[in-house]
C-alpha cells in the first residue's frame, strides 16, 4: 500500500532548491539546503520540533484542497504505542 504524500507537500514553506549541475532538491524555510529524509521520506510530523529546524515548522498551505489533504494525512498516521521524545538538540 502506498501511504499519503509527505506532509511537506502541504506546507506553505516548501521550495525547490537548485543544486550544482542544474538539478533540484526539495527544501523549505526550515531546511533551505534540503529537507531531511526523516521528515520528507520518513513521515516525521514536522508540526513537532526537529533538530536543525530553527523553530520553523509546518505551515499549512491555504485553500480547501490543502485542508482536506492535511486531514487525510493526519488520519493516515499510525500512532506509536508510546510517543517518542521530539528530535531536538
Amino acid at each position: 500500500m502506498i501511504g499519503p504524500p509527505p506532509l511537506c507537500t502541504l506546507c506553505e514553506r516548501l521550495r525547490a532548491v537548485p543544486l550544482s549541475g542544474g538539478d533540484l532538491t526539495v527544501g523549505c524555510e526550515a531546511f533551505p539546503e534540503g529537507i531531511p529524509d526523516a521528515i520528507f521520506l520518513g513521515g516525521f510530523d514536522h508540526r513537532r520540533p526537529f533538530e536543525g529546524d530553527h523553530g520553523i515548522r509546518f505551515l499549512a498551505a491555504d485553500g480547501p484542497e490543502a485542508e482536506t489533504a492535511l486531514s487525510a494525512w493526519v488520519a493516515a498516521q499510525v500512532e506509536p504505542e508510546t510517543e517518542p521524545d521530539p528530535v531536538v538538540p
